[in-house]
This record gives structure tokens, sequence and C-alpha cells, in this order.
């Protein structure tokens, strides 16, 4: 058991993973148990997420007008997450697991309470991953499955839409009521690494779909946009963290709810001992159409505005000094898209962005 401030990664980072070139490294406040037995890894973990403080002088007037006894009526507003997690080793050359994920954000989980707001925004998130080898080709194939309530995201929304264009369609029926959840995402990776030839080249092929939600499932009143949970998008969705939002509907680092594309193709080399070469090219998509979703794309343009995000090009060159020290060096062009302009509004510039950047690792 591990109980307190602490990091929890999953796999490969997909939905519990770390950022460690930030403060905080995405740690939290959780409770976390493990169980290994031969092949097989357990684990359960509580996070607290969110603890919502009473005011002053709330607990008092929730008593009176409901006739309980005083409480934390702000215990609504509070938010935990909680997984199952399961890893069984040696399946077809590699790893399987599965896991169960449940984020809570229910908005009225206690009698009395008189300060909920937005709505519930449950999330259950069901799926497995499979790593491995096999024929000498790495491969990953990962599925992940989301239902649960979504009226506190639709009524944000909805309330932002508003604000921002009282002219675009509000898509939502039922906004104050039930709008469903319904959403998921899958990945699949297959590389080859020749390992006996000079160089030892490694090609990679690579591709990530995460469903978004556009105005017509906003007419029937579900919400289909994938929720990234705790992930570490820097990994998966290119290095310049264009799209580190994707995960929670937002607009200015995200795809506004319209989910995510990713096809890339993946070379790395090896010139001379102790250094390694990688490029990564990304093509990026939303999966949702922008024309067919006028609300999140903040435009009434018809079918002719553009899905193409942009592309993204990362090259790393790495170098391991000696057993303590890695010098890391890299250099990443982003070609904006149509798309990419559209959602995120005029005040976002039409310039490709260049970034080159240093970094020295050493373990004590």
């Amino acid at each position: 058991m591990k109980a307190g401030r602490q990091e929890i990664i999953l796999d490969g980072h997909r939905l519990f993973g770390n950022t460690l070139w930030t403060m905080g490294a995405h740690s939290h406040d959780a409770i976390r148990l493990n169980h290994k037995h031969d092949n097989i890894t357990f684990s359960y973990g509580f996070i607290q997420q969110n603890e919502e403080r009473a005011t002053a002088g709330t607990q008092a007037d929730a008593a009176l007008d409901n006739g309980v006894a005083a409480g934390d009526p702000n215990d609504s507003e509070d938010q935990t997450t909680q997984f199952l997690y399961a890893n069984f080793a040696g399946v077809l050359g590699g790893k399987l697991s599965t896991m169960y994920i449940y984020k809570a954000d229910g908005c009225g989980g206690t009698t009395g309470s008189t300060t909920c707001s937005g709505g519930a925004n449950d999330i259950h998130t069901i799926g497995f991953r499979q790593a491995g080898q096999l024929f000498g080709l790495d491969y990953r194939g990962e599925y992940y499955y989301q239902f649960g309530d979504a009226q506190g995201i639709a009524a944000a929304e909805t309330d932002g839409d508003a604000a921002a264009n009282p002219n675009m369609t509000n898509g939502f029926n039922n906004v104050g009521g039930d709008v469903d959840r319904d959403a998921y995402m899958f990945g699949v990776r297959v590389g080859k690494q020749f390992k006996n030839v000079s160089m030892k080249p490694k090609l990679t092929l690579w591709y990530d779909y995460l469903s978004g939600t556009s105005d017509e499932d906003g007419k029937n009143d579900e919400w289909k946009s994938f929720n990234t949970i705790y992930d570490t998008g820097h990994k998966f969705y290119g290095l310049q963290d264009v799209f580190l939002g994707v995960g929670n509907n937002s607009c200015a680092t995200g795809t506004c709810g319209l989910g995510l594309q990713d096809a890339a193709i993946k070379a790395q080399i090896s010139p001379v001992p102790g250094w390694t070469l990688k490029a990564d090219y990304h093509w990026l998509t939303t999966a949702e159409g922008v024309a067919g979703s006028k609300r999140r794309s903040n435009t009434n343009a018809g079918g002719s505005v553009s899905s193409e995000l942009g592309q993204e090009l990362d090259v790393t060159l790495v170098n391991k000094y000696n057993a303590n020290t890695k010098i890391m060096m890299g250099y990443s062009h982003f070609a904006q898209g149509e798309a990419l302009r559209t959602l995120r509004g005029a005040g976002y510039g039409n310039d490709d962005a260049n970034w080159f950047y240093t970094q020295i690792h050493v373990g004590f």
C-alpha cells in the first residue's frame, strides 16, 4: 500500500501518466494497493481529485432548509477517481492489461446540498492494452470505451456558445437533464528494428483515434468526446503539445470536443555508439467534421471547412554521455491546418511554429 501524494503511471501513460517537466509532475492525493502473484499484477487506486470546502453559514443553512443533520453540503462538488487494473505477462509475446476507471463528479452526493452547480460528469472507462513482440515486430493495440453522465459538460458548452455567438445552434435539447456519455478511443502501433545492420534502423507506423461530438450527437443528447483522464499527451500527440487539452473539450489547447486522429510514421537510427537520432512525422485531423459542428468550431461556414489540424515534425538527437548523464537536443516544426485556425479563432495566428530545445538529464 502507498498512501499520500504520488504519481500514478499505468502502462504507456495513455490514461494515467506523469509530466516530469512540470512542477506538479501530475501527482495525486491517493491511496494505491498493489498485489503481484506469478505473472499477474493487480492494482487498486483511490484519488481525491477535488475536496470542496464548505463556506461560512452554508452547513447551518442547508440543515435548516432541508431538515437534515448539519454536514458538508459542498460534498456534492467533490471529485474522486477509482481504478481497478490487472496486468498479465506472457500473452502473445508480451503483456495484456485490463482496467476499469470511475471518475466521479456526480454533483449531488450529499443530502441537503444547496451548492451543486453544472451537473453530473461521471465517467466510466473500460478497456485493454496488448503490447509485445511477434514475428520480429514490435506491436501495441489498445481500446477504451467510456459511458456515464455528461450533463455538466453539456451545460458548460451551451453557456459558452451563447456568450460567444448567440446565432449558433444549441445542439443539446436536454441541458440540465440527462445527457449520455458514449465515447471511445483506440490506438495501434507496429514497428520493426533491424539490429544486425549498420546504424540499427527502426521504423514504426502509428495511428490513434479519439472520438468526438458532432452537432447531430448533441441534438440526440449524447456526448461522444473521449476524455483522456490523466494521460501524458506529450508522449502521443506531438512534442509541441498543441493538443494537450484534447480530452477536456478545450478549444484553446484541444479540438473543441471534435476528437482527434493522429497518423504518424517514426524512424530511428544509431549513427555511432551512444548516439540515437529520431524523426517523427504526425498527420493530425479532427474525428468529427468541423463543418458539421458549427457550435464548437466558432464558425457558421458551410461544408467547405477542412478537418485538417496540421502536421508536426519532431527530430530528436540523444547522446548517452555516461552512465549517469544523458544529453538531448530537439527540433520541431508544426504546420498549421485550416481546421486549427478555425477552431481556435482569428487571434491564434496563421504562422507555423518552430521549436528548438536542449536538455541534460543527470541521475544521482
